[in-house]
């Protein structure tokens, strides 16, 4: 079974054939036009940036699965676990010293004590 990768253009070509663009792409010079990648002629640096997106999409495909989408939730559920680790550290808004938080913190709210937030919003 030959695979294919199928171009912004809807057409579909061999392994080979996509080996030999990538090849031709990274010869010309970055902001020479090329046709056939798209519906019109593109720049070579933003059909290799795409060419790059997708092989990074490939490997991450890993079975036929995507990757989930970070929704608002999941992050900051990400950035509590952070916290746990110890790997989250926050710096005071006005005088930099180290805050340790067990969870995250948004920017309004990262004082070390109440005299630096009242000596920052002076």
């Amino acid at each position: 079974m030959t695979q294919v990768i199928v171009l912004p253009n809807k057409r579909a070509v061999t392994l080979g054939q996509y080996a030999k663009a990538w090849r031709l792409v990274i010869a010309v010079p970055r902001e020479q036009l090329l046709a056939g990648w798209d519906y019109f002629e593109t720049e070579a640096w933003r059909i290799l940036f795409q060419m790059r997106e997708g092989l990074q999409d490939r490997i991450n495909l890993r079975g036929g699965s995507r990757p989930r989408e970070i929704t608002e939730r999941r992050l900051f559920a990400k950035m509590d676990a952070a916290a746990r680790r110890g790997a989250l550290q926050f710096e005071c808004r006005w005088c930099g010293q180290a805050i340790l938080a067990d969870r995250y913190l948004h920017r309004h709210s990262r004082f070390c004590s109440q005299s630096c937030q009242r000596d920052y919003a002076s």
